[in-house]
């Protein structure tokens, strides 16, 4: 394990663990059992079969979603007994998506479905209320479209919830009854304080900015405390102080990264409490009073915790939990309310992630489940963080995966640039990345300029630098893995999807000569077509963001679309999409395809009906990663020969 998450050392042992998997028969082939000694293709994709753990306040309920076939069911288990006292589904096409306890005995829950045009279900702005013994479940009404927003302390009968409006209301769950409480136009989030009185909003302008709110206590009234334009910078609220006054925000205004700052919203002080110089600030952490944050996580390479207070209780009992699950990232993610009983979550980049429960007062911890029990850690791949030095001196950081077993010499190479483009790689379990290292692939994954979570001026560095210095750097971390004798120079496949599809795409144009085949999945083939027709343009502020992002020069869009380069392209191709894909419609590869027609290059394709930006229906996916697998095989891997002969045979 990476220096960083060496862990203090701590006298007393967790002890007592015990695999109780409660719901062996809710869900199928999710049973803990000594796995196949071949995983297959369903495996590494089908969706987890536990997740999303919570103890009841009281502590004595576990509430759990779990995976049953195509749909999702709210399962509780009694911990006096570790027996099933009530398991809660909807209609078949109306999934269980997220849910919260109100009090020891009641629970809500909120749907998606997938009942309209496509595989993937959207939010229905349902939520039910449920007991958690079974009975006396019904759905809850009065507002257009709700969405959980929040439970409230010390308040057993009610919730905040939040309308497509940007408005929030109380909610009886035993009742129903509605009250709207406040409301901010464009608020996309909401913060309340330990009394549940909604204070502070985020929401956005139409030309993109980000404004945060705060109710003014003198006169009730909603007042601007930041705005990204006139600031240079984000101002995410996380939390309120314990004193209800002062609160907790993610910024980087005046500062290179996002920090966690303790504010007070009337006088505007504000205080550092953490930034790292390189990265930013991921998630806070709390203890069992759940009311100040004791830590937070960030992640310069591998996850990494910071406690305010070193020597604290909770910074040893993490050191303990460590001890507990070496080489894993653990996370105690929600408490019972007299602070007993935690709810603990671990996971690595080779383990999928597991759930525990953690009696503080027995000091003893016992497994429930695990997320994807038919995955065998020891069969996985270990992931590696690796920094790569751009061509202009840039200091890029990523991870290099190499099959299990394998020297890191000469193998073949997956390129895997990510998707966003606005988002990043990170240490942890990777579906994509552990099939294709299961299946004999090393994987590089570099997190180019453009990603985010290195600081707004490396996030802003990808403004209209698609397909050039964002390109460039995907370039030089492959040139980095041939030059370490990682990668076989000869067998180099790019795939990515969304962002990622785009940059494959760009990837053997600007460097015909570097890599062997190109995998598109979901890409953006034609700037303009997503500038004008992407569902991010259906608004003022998505519009505001397409012309950041790309800018609005003619020539220069073309310039760096896919599209119009294709004669370029010396390499074999696999494109695979959804044929309702809003995010990124499929009038990019219809144009791309055509390009390549009239060019008489070579490609394959995959299209789905009802699929959107990216597959869900499980055949499809698993069909989707067959294909790619086989088409890897006969470009880069131990079929090419083969497919060489046989396309040698074929020429005129």
């Amino acid at each position: 394990m990476n220096q960083q998450m060496i862990r203090p050392n701590f006298s007393r042992r967790l002890k007592s663990l015990l695999c109780l998997c409660v719901f062996a028969n809710a869900s199928a082939g999710a049973a803990d059992v000594a796995p196949a000694a071949k995983i297959s293709t369903d495996d590494f994709f089908r969706k987890a079969g536990y997740h999303g753990a919570l103890i009841s306040p009281g502590g004595q309920y576990l509430a759990v979603l779990v995976a049953d076939h195509d749909n999702t069911k709210l399962g509780v288990i009694d911990l006096a007994n570790m027996k099933i006292s009530a398991v809660y589904s909807v209609d078949r096409k109306e999934i269980i998506y997220h849910f919260d306890w109100v009090n020891n005995d009641r629970l809500v829950f909120d749907t998606v479905v997938n009942d309209g045009p496509l595989n993937e279900p959207y939010l229905t702005g349902h939520v039910f209320a449920a007991d958690a013994k079974q009975g006396n479940d019904f759905r809850l009404g009065g507002a257009d479209y709700e969405f959980i927003f929040s439970t409230i302390p010390d308040n057993p009968k009610d919730i905040l919830i939040t309308s497509g409006g940007g408005s929030v209301y109380t909610q009886n769950v035993y009742n129903s009854i509605l009250n709207e409480i406040c409301s901010v136009s464009n608020a996309y989030e909401f913060l309340a304080d330990h009394n549940g009185k909604v204070r502070l909003a985020s929401s956005t302008d139409d030309k993109d900015n980000q404004i945060t709110s705060y109710l003014d206590k003198a006169d009730s009234s909603w007042k601007e405390l930041n705005r990204s334009q006139k600031s240079g910078g984000m101002l995410d609220p996380l939390a309120f102080a314990a004193d209800n006054q002062h609160v907790f925000v993610k910024s980087d205004v005046d500062a290179p990264t996002k920090g966690l700052f303790e504010i007070d919203p009337e006088s505007g002080d504000k205080k550092l409490i953490f930034r790292d110089d390189h990265v930013d600030m991921g998630h806070l952490l709390f203890g069992p009073d759940q009311k100040e944050p004791v830590g937070l996580v960030y992640s310069p390479d591998y996850p990494t915790y910071k406690f305010f207070d070193k020597g604290g209780a909770i910074a040893s009992r993490y050191a303990a939990l460590q001890d507990a699950f070496p080489d894993e990232f653990v996370e105690i993610t929600n408490y019972s309310k007299d602070g007993r009983y935690g709810v603990v979550y671990a996971e690595s980049d080779v383990d999928p992630g597991q759930y525990s429960l953690l009696d503080l007062k027995e000091n003893k911890l016992t497994l429930l489940f695990k997320e994807r029990p038919w995955i065998d850690p020891h069969q996985m791949a270990s992931m590696t963080a690796i920094t790569v030095k751009a061509r202009d001196g840039l200091e890029l950081r990523g991870y290099l995966t190499v099959p299990k077993g394998a020297a890191p010499r000469q193998l073949p190479l997956v390129v895997l640039p990510h998707g966003g483009p606005e988002l990043r790689d990170a240490w942890g379990f990777d579906q994509e990345v552990q099939f294709l290292a299961y299946h004999g692939y090393a994987v590089l994954q570099i997190n180019f300029r453009g990603s985010s979570g290195y600081g707004r001026i490396f996030e802003q560095a990808g403004y209209k630098h698609w397909g050039t210095t964002m390109q460039d750097d995907v370039t030089d971390a492959t040139r980095w893995a041939i030059d370490h004798g990682v990668a076989d120079p000869k067998r180099i496949c790019i795939y990515g999807a969304s962002y990622g599809g785009y940059a494959a795409l760009m990837g053997v144009i600007r460097e015909p000569d570097l890599y062997q085949c190109a995998i598109g999945y979901a890409g953006v083939y034609d700037l303009a077509v997503e500038i004008q027709s992407s569902d991010t343009a259906d608004t003022p502020d998505g519009r505001a963001f397409l012309k950041k992002m790309h800018g609005d020069d003619t020539d220069d869009l073309k310039a760096r679309s896919p599209v119009y380069n294709v004669d370029r392209i010396k390499v074999p191709l696999l494109l695979i999409h959804g044929k309702e894909d809003k995010r990124v419609p499929i009038k990019n590869l219809n144009e791309l395809t055509d390009a390549l027609d009239k060019a008489g290059k070579h490609y394959e394709s995959l299209v789905k009906n009802y699929e959107g930006h990216g597959f869900y229906d499980d055949a499809n996916n698993v069909e989707a990663y067959d294909r790619m697998l086989k088409f890897l095989d006969q470009n880069i891997g131990p079929d090419r020969a083969k497919a060489a002969a046989v396309a040698a045979a074929a020429a005129p």
